[in-house]
């Protein structure tokens, strides 16, 4: 029960770090900061983006070709 406690703790953890980050780097615009963290905690998680939304994105023009 303790193991499940400290892990969910550790969890909650990241998570609130990561929120954290995330704000600071949408507060600066940091639009490629904030792709970049997500994409790692999606890898971590093992997480996808739908193709819906990849779709709406270029369709939105809202991705840049460098």
């Amino acid at each position: 029960m303790k193991d499940n406690e400290t892990k969910d703790q550790t969890m909650l953890t990241e998570d609130a770090l990561l929120v954290v980050n995330l704000s600071k780097a949408l507060f600066s615009k940091d639009i490629d900061g904030v792709f970049r963290m997500l994409g790692r905690h999606m890898d971590k998680h093992r997480l996808k983006v739908s193709a819906d939304v990849l779709k709406e994105y270029q369709l939105a023009a809202r991705i840049e070709n460098a």
